[in-house]
């Protein structure tokens, strides 16, 4: 993000651009499984020169979000209008916009022909759709925030207005994609594309090269790409629709336009939440005292607890807050009452560490355990618990040097495991530090309290995170991914290929496991057999709060904080925040 100007602008105006081919006009649309329950009214507004657009709306009063509805290389036909009016039905105003400015065809030929000259006079078609923005703005009936929405043609048009206008959010449907930098910059707010892996329109190398651009210029993106599938996956009249994909797909737009464009949050079923702290700056990890109070790290270096509903701060750390590194981990011990002791993992000067506090109203007598972790600005791992054994455990990052993971000699990329006074378990496996090895940048830990399974989140490099059955002295791979499937490695439970989830703290509740999603922005749910040997389910359940950084479990209840501070998100007001939920195991 290169200029904060912009990004404050984009944040104001809240637009939102989303992208995409489209079924032939001879075949109904079938994208969706539910239509919203909202009525819908139509019109046909001219809003750019004498061109006209289809307009469809909620016909109960009240101010909605906008979209723009961006055809393929059809043209505006019934198929564009009848996806206007399902989403219509939703609670947006959308606006169908006529690149083509009159015409619509049924010949592919033709087709190619009117998308091609579209293309060679770009600015037209990008002052078409800016004129588009502009109408729904103006319109007393539509919120500040609008969107856009469309498929192949249409995601290339769409990704076209978010270099030419100040957005919110941009979603692609396998469109093709810019890959320079230098441009992509320009653009300073949330990205989702849906794409095929098998799609040689869109070829998987494009998609991953674009990602990679994003993630270098910090622009947050959901990407998701579907296994086995083609281009156009979700053309009902292609030969490569793929009906279970095209709905996940079409549910993640729906979620991701809610989020984008200031939808209600919902909480899931049988669920009760509620705020315990706001205001706060990048929360990172969360415990709790013997007391019930809950205690948590802030990434600048404050410790805090929250006493009658406000948080307090009890100790302030000198830190080296650099891009990933700062305040991590925080650990109660297990015998907190004899000893009032806390552990905190943080960033030391050039180095990460672990040390010991006694807490008496504020922390004091610090006792460094183990020093000189490795540290860069990224991949710093940080997480540390109290397993059931009640020694400490230690997650670290390689630190971007990735030969560290496999170097079992090395803190970097490792799960450690000490006595709480520091010393090495004499059942360790190495007789070192090292529990197991060959770790990226282990965010999350939690034990299984029917088994005592230790499992472990990681992140991918780009997507392919994982959760691990963590074992004591096996090698998990790094810098292998876990889609290499290499014999001698320990296999991830769940391997992350078909989106970035980056995955923060975990944690049990019966046998439902809760991963925080950072980059997924999102609070996922695993229910396994009681066994741990079979994934039951899995779900996304919370969508709409950015990115979540941790998430514990005390006393029935679920909590969960958020990092839309880090430099990575879009803070929302009082952000960041930390919920408590109540939901069923």
């Amino acid at each position: 993000m290169t200029s904060k100007t912009l990004f404050t602008t984009a944040l104001l105006l809240g637009i939102i651009v989303l992208t995409g081919c489209f079924p032939a006009p001879d075949k109904n649309v079938d994208l969706l499984s539910e239509r919203g329950v909202l009525p819908v009214a139509i019109e046909e507004p001219t809003y750019f020169e004498s061109v006209r657009g289809y307009l469809a709306k909620p016909e109960l009063e009240g101010k909605y979000p906008g979209i723009v509805m961006i055809h393929e290389f059809w043209g505006l036909n019934e198929n564009i209008k009848e996806m206007a009016r399902a989403l219509a039905s939703e609670g947006y105003v959308v606006l169908a916009v006529d690149i083509y400015e009159g015409v619509v065809t049924t010949n592919a030929s033709e087709a190619s022909a009117f998308a091609k000259k579209s293309r060679e006079n770009l600015p037209r078609a990008v002052a078409n759709m800016k004129a588009a923005v502009a109408y729904l703005r103006g319109r007393e009936d539509v919120t500040p925030k609008i969107g856009s929405l469309g498929w192949c043609f249409g995601g290339q048009m769409s990704l076209q207005l978010a270099l030419n206008e100040n957005l919110a959010a941009t979603v692609i449907y396998y469109g093709n994609l810019e890959k320079d930098q230098s441009r992509l910059e320009k653009i300073q707010w949330p990205i989702l594309g849906i794409f095929g892996s098998n799609d040689t329109v869109v070829p998987l190398a494009s998609v991953t090269e674009f990602e990679q651009a994003l993630n270098r210029t910090m622009i947050p993106n959901e990407i998701y790409v579907y296994q086995e599938v083609g281009h156009a996956f979700a053309n009902p009249s292609g030969m490569n629709y793929a009906p279970q994909e095209t709905l996940d797909a079409w549910q993640k737009t729906l979620a991701f336009l809610e989020k984008n464009l200031g939808g209600k949050r919902v909480a899931p079923k049988d669920s009760k939440m509620e705020i315990v702290a706001r205001n706060l700056d990048t929360p990172w990890a969360m415990d709790f005292l013997p007391t019930g109070q809950l205690i948590f790290t802030e990434r600048p270096g404050r410790v805090n607890v929250i006493e009658n509903g406000v948080a307090t701060v009890v100790g302030e750390i000198p830190v080296n807050e650099e891009a990933e590194a700062g305040l991590l981990g925080i650990a109660v011990d297990p015998e907190f009452k004899q000893n009032q002791f806390v552990y905190l993992y943080y960033t030391h000067e050039n180095k990460n560490r672990v040390s010991r506090f006694q807490l008496e109203w504020t922390l004091k007598d610090e006792i460094v355990l183990i020093d000189d972790i490795p540290f860069a600005r990224f991949h710093n791992g940080g997480r540390i618990k109290f397993g059931p054994d009640g020694k400490l455990y230690i997650t670290t990052g390689d630190a971007t040097e990735l030969s560290s993971a496999q170097d079992i000699t090395s803190l970097a990329g490792k799960i450690l495991r000490l006595n709480k006074d520091g010393t090495i378990p004499e059942d360790n496996p190495s007789r070192n530090e090292v529990y197991s090895y060959g770790h990226r940048n282990p965010q999350g830990l939690a034990w299984h309290d029917a088994t005592r399974q230790l499992v472990a989140a990681e992140h991918g490099p780009t997507r392919n995170d994982e959760i691990n059955f963590i074992e004591k002295g096996k090698n998990y791979g790094w810098p292998q991914e876990c889609t290499d499937k290499i014999e001698e490695i320990n296999q991830p439970i769940r391997c992350y290929t078909e989106f970035t989830l980056a995955p923060g703290g975990i944690a049990f509740q019966g046998n439902a496991l809760y991963i925080a999603g950072l980059r997924g922005t999102q609070l996922r749910k695993i229910v396994f057999t009681p066994d741990l040997t079979t994934i039951l389910s899995e779900e996304e359940i919370f969508s709409d709060f950015g990115r979540i950084r941790d998430v514990v479990e005390h006393e029935g209840y679920i909590y969960f904080s958020t990092s839309n501070r880090d430099g990575r998100g879009l803070p929302a007001v009082e952000d960041d925040k930390i919920v408590r939920v109540k939901t069923e195991k």
